[in-house]
Formats: C-alpha cells, sequence, structure tokens
C-alpha cells in the first residue's frame, strides 16, 4: 500500500513536465518557419562552421562548428537542419532550468518555472544559425553542476564545473566572461562553508581554473593548433592589441605635446579628426553598464538586489553561504560581471570606430533571464528586511526603472545585439508597461514585504518574462516573417546557377547591408565578396576584376558589359562578359 502511495504521488508531480514540454513545442512552432535575418555574425557562423579549416577561424567556437558543420550533409536545407539542432539545445536548456529549481523548489515549481522559461525570449535563438543556443545549454549544466559542487564540498565537482566551463567556451568564446564569477563563487563558498578555510576556497578555485584552461586550450590545440590557443580568437584580439596601441600612442602624444611647440597643418588636422571622432571608451563603459544592469533589474530587481546583499554577507561578515543564498551569489556575481565586462567590450570596440555607443548587446548572458525566476521564487524563503532596507531597495529599483526607461528607448533595435530589448522596443508602449509593474512591486515592496514578496514570485516577473517572450517573438515574425523576399529567393537561385563558382568570383551588390548577406548566406560559399550600394545607383563592372557573377539586389544596376542569367523582381544575376 505505502509502495502504491509512492508511485502515485511520484507520478502526480512529474506529470506536471508535460506542461513545460508543450510549451516548448508551441514556441518553436511558432518561431520554426522564420527565414533568416542574416547579419555578419550569422552569415559568418555558418560559413566558419562548414567551409572554414579550424586553424584559419576567426572565433574559436570549435565545439559548435564540429557539430553543425554535420549541416553541410543537408544540402539546401542546412538552414532547417541548423534549427533541428537549435531545438535539441533548446530542451536541454530548459531541463537544466528544471534541475536548478528542483535543487531549491518543488517539481512543481520546476515545472512552472520552466514552462515560463519555454515562452522567455531565449526560444527565438532556436531560428538562428548561431551558436547561442548551444552556448545558453552548456552554460546552463555549467551552473547547475557549480551548484552540485557548492553542495558537495568535493575537489571532483569544481573540476567538472571548470571541465564544462571550458567545454562552453569552445561553443562560444564569451563564457569566459563568467570566469571571475565562477571562480569567485568557488572561493566564496568553499571558505565560507562550514570547517571551511582559505586553502579549502583557493583549492577550489585553482581546480576549477586549472580545468578550464586544460579543457579550452586543450581541446582548442585538438582542433587548431597553435592557433586554438588565443583566448577569442584573431578577430577580437587583434581589436584589443589595437585598443592597447592606440591608447598608448594616444599617451605618448600628450607627453609629445607638452614638450614641443611644434604645430603643423598634418598635426591640425589629425587634432581635427580625433576630436570629430565617436565616444570614447568610459563614455561607452559607464553608461552600457549601467544599462545593462538596469536592464537585468527590469525582469527581478528586489531578488537581484537581494543576491548583491548575499556578496556583501559572503565577502564583508563571513557569513555561511545556505544552498538557496549559493544560487543568489552566483546569479548576483553573473549578473555584475556581465553588466561590467559586456559594457567594457561595447566601450573597447566603439572607440576602435566601430560605434556601439547606440548598441546594446544582451545575447552574452540572455540564458539568465529565465533563471532570475528561480531568484524571485527563492526570494520568498528569506527574512523581510525592514522598512527603511525596503524603501532604500525600492528607491533603487524605482531609479533603475527610469534610467533603463529613458536611456534603452534610444537604442538600436536589433536580433544580432539583443532578443530581450527586440521584444522591450516592439512597439512604444512595452517598456513603460514593464516599468510601471517594476514601479508598483516596488511600491507595494516598501509597505509589506510578505505582499511585494508574492507580487514579485507570483506575479511580476513571471509577467515581464512572458511579455519580453511574446513580442520579441511577435517582432521577429512582423519583421523577418515567413514568406521568402525576393533577396531570399536571389540568394537561392543563385545557389543553384553558381554551383561550380567559386565564391571569391562571385559579389552581392544591393542597398541594404543585412540582405546582402541573406542573398550570401543562402548561396552558402565562402570568400563571396558584397557592396553595400546606395539606392537606384549602378556599380562599375571595371571596378570588380576578379568578379565573374554578380547578383544585383533591390534597384542596384551595373554598367558594362554582362549577360542576364536570371532576373525577376527585386532582383538580377548577371555574368560580366570581358
Amino acid at each position: 500500500m505505502t509502495a502504491a502511495v509512492s508511485v502515485n504521488r511520484f507520478d502526480r508531480a512529474y506529470f506536471w513536465l508535460v506542461v513545460p514540454f508543450i510549451a516548448a513545442l508551441i514556441s518553436i512552432g511558432r518561431v520554426w518557419p522564420v527565414l533568416p535575418a542574416v547579419m555578419q555574425d550569422e552569415y559568418v557562423y555558418s560559413i566558419q562552421a562548414r567551409f572554414t579549416p579550424f586553424a584559419e577561424q576567426l572565433y574559436p567556437n570549435y565545439l559548435f562548428s564540429w557539430l553543425y558543420s554535420g549541416t553541410s550533409a543537408c544540402g539546401a536545407d542546412f538552414y532547417s537542419c541548423g534549427k533541428a539542432l537549435n531545438v535539441v539545445f533548446f530542451f536541454a536548456t530548459l531541463a537544466f532550468i528544471f534541475f536548478i529549481s528542483r535543487r531549491l523548489l518543488s517539481i512543481t515549481w520546476g515545472a512552472m518555472i520552466a514552462t515560463v522559461a519555454a515562452f522567455s525570449p531565449i526560444h527565438v535563438y532556436v531560428s538562428y544559425f548561431m551558436p547561442e543556443a548551444m552556448y545558453f545549454a552548456f552554460i546552463t549544466a555549467t551552473i547547475y553542476v557549480a551548484l552540485i559542487a557548492g553542495a558537495k564540498h568535493k575537489l571532483s565537482w569544481w573540476v567538472a564545473t571548470g571541465a564544462l566551463l571550458g567545454l562552453s567556451a569552445l561553443v562560444k568564446p564569451h563564457a569566459l566572461f563568467t570566469l571571475p564569477a565562477f571562480l569567485l563563487f568557488a572561493l566564496l563558498v568553499a571558505l565560507r562553508s562550514e570547517s571551511g578555510s582559505l586553502g579549502q576556497g583557493l583549492m577550489a578555485s585553482l581546480g576549477k581554473l586549472g580545468a578550464f584552461a586544460v579543457v579550452k586550450f586543450g581541446g582548442g590545440f585538438a582542433f587548431a593548433g597553435a592557433a586554438g590557443l588565443s583566448l577569442f580568437g584573431t578577430s577580437y584580439e587583434s581589436s584589443l592589441n589595437q585598443f592597447v596601441s592606440e591608447n598608448a600612442q594616444g599617451q605618448a602624444d600628450v607627453a609629445a605635446q607638452t614638450v614641443s611647440t611644434v604645430s603643423n597643418a598634418a598635426t591640425e588636422s589629425s587634432v581635427q579628426a580625433a576630436e570629430s571622432s565617436g565616444p570614447g571608451f568610459f563614455e561607452v563603459f559607464i553608461p552600457h553598464s549601467l544599462a545593462h544592469l538596469a536592464l537585468l533589474l527590469t525582469v527581478a530587481g528586489i531578488p537581484l538586489l537581494l543576491s548583491m546583499s548575499v556578496i556583501k554577507d559572503a565577502v564583508i561578515k563571513k557569513q555561511e553561504v545556505s544552498a538557496s543564498s549559493q544560487f543568489l551569489l552566483l546569479i548576483g556575481l553573473l549578473s555584475l560581471s556581465f553588466a561590467l565586462v559586456v559594457g567594457a567590450f561595447e566601450g573597447v570596440v566603439t572607440s576602435l570606430g566601430d560605434d556601439h555607443s547606440s548598441r546594446i548587446i544582451t545575447r552574452y548572458y540572455e540564458f539568465l533571464v529565465p533563471l532570475l525566476l528561480i531568484a524571485a521564487a527563492v526570494f520568498a524563503k528569506f527574512v523581510e528586511p525592514k522598512i527603511r532596507v525596503r524603501l532604500i531597495q525600492s528607491g533603487f529599483i524605482i531609479a533603475a526603472l527610469v534610467f533603463g526607461w529613458v536611456y534603452l528607448s534610444g537604442v538600436n533595435q536589433s536580433f544580432a545585439d539583443s532578443i530581450l530589448l527586440s521584444g522591450y522596443l516592439s512597439g512604444p508602449a512595452v517598456i513603460p508597461i514593464i516599468a510601471a509593474i517594476g514601479i508598483i512591486v516596488a511600491l507595494v515592496w516598501i509597505f509589506s514585504a510578505n505582499s511585494g514578496s508574492k507580487l514579485i514570485v507570483y506575479v511580476a516577473t513571471p509577467l515581464i518574462l512572458l511579455i519580453a517572450g511574446f513580442t520579441s517573438q511577435s517582432y521577429l515574425l512582423s519583421q523577418v516573417g515567413t514568406n521568402e523576399a525576393y533577396f531570399d529567393v536571389a540568394g537561392q537561385k543563385a545557389k543553384s546557377l553558381l554551383a561550380d563558382v567559386a565564391g571569391e568570383k562571385i559579389s552581392i551588390v544591393g542597398p541594404v547591408r543585412y540582405q546582402n548577406f541573406t542573398t550570401k548566406f543562402w548561396i552558402d560559399k565562402p570568400a563571396i565578396q558584397d557592396v553595400t550600394l546606395p539606392d537606384g545607383q549602378a556599380i562599375d563592372a571595371a571596378s570588380m576584376p576578379n568578379v565573374d557573377y554578380v547578383v544585383l539586389i533591390g534597384n542596384a544596376k551595373i554598367t558594362g558589359t554582362t549577360e542576364v542569367l536570371d532576373q525577376a523582381e527585386g532582383y538580377a544575376i548577371v555574368k560580366i562578359v570581358r
């Protein structure tokens, strides 16, 4: 009788896992037919995975390239095969979200959180030929294993966490952004555990760091030889070297100006050019770091502030870190790390001439968004702070919401940068609604901690995640859609007509950059050239001596002797006759 009751209870509890499974199928079904909205990153990832030798790849996401290279076997359906792999990793991400929830909460709560996660903005990445879906699965698995390590206090689990993080970095090198947070987490948890010590904390951190280095660099060397020993790949590292070099040169110029009064036209010209250039590093880094933090606070502000308090208590008050506190500690460390590191990244590339001052890139850490619902649910377990503390917390949240409302409303909307922000910016009312929800929560929290915590857990956080998920999905469907545009057709036709032509002999000419890249994406060859030409203007065939075939997009024209191979509304495929 007892055994039968246990089985029935088990069945009833786990039956709720059907709900997130159905939710995931609904989300996948909505974004599956969406055509690629290809910009440079997605095109590069596609070409790297299937045509570029590992040692020559710009970005060291070798594990992604190795697995997704198999989509070449699908021929013209490579994009659909890539999405099928994304689906597998999307389900894996939801599974690890459930496992994390289950460690801290009930099975029913875990199923509910996984359901909201299935509808949250992360599902949109199923439709991209990018590493994000695979990266989210690996990094969420790393978080899960890190929490097990924090509970067991065994070096082998810390080593396993580092190894998983190394694999995550081989999927997407930006996983390195999380390394400081994971190392500090291991140090604090081991140090603040019962009978913990500084030696145990250092061993945990060093074990994790060593395992990460062995997997990241050992795996990189196995894939790409010496070229695989880089942190972020040749593209990012050359940019960083340029940033350091230019700043060093800038300091040298200042020193030289203090000891020299020599002035000429060339010097005046260079000074004027510097003065007229875009914003500098700190002009982007400071507001962008605040914007990234404000963006996370819009989802679960009060629980995130509690996570910051847990960090403070662990560092300053030397309090022991419980299981629930460990999760909040890790989420807080990851949030701070990404806000600072991604803000710095945007500042560096802007100072090098690629203006990111109006771009907020969140795809590096959007796996955190559904985890904030777990933070909200865990937050309800903690002791209610005094009204003075709640007043300070609410004031901070309202200030962050107002700053986010004002600042984020002025950034560029781009699926390549942020799914979350694309949802927020999809209509003029979305950010005000999100801000209004946050302000109401902050005010209720001041006067009633009990009511405020219930509002956060049961209403505000899941509602914000659902709003962001549905609005980002709707914006994707409205802006990209499921019907082939002329530039999609142009690429597919050119793929068939130019099947035996090398990519370097083909050029795409059109007025819109993403349309040109989408056409290149469908042709599916490396080294295709592209020219962004003002609408209605013509390009001279003589200006492309190494190109034999040109795909004209939109109203682009070509002068010189050509032979039209195919033509329809919105495009023409021509051969240059020499």
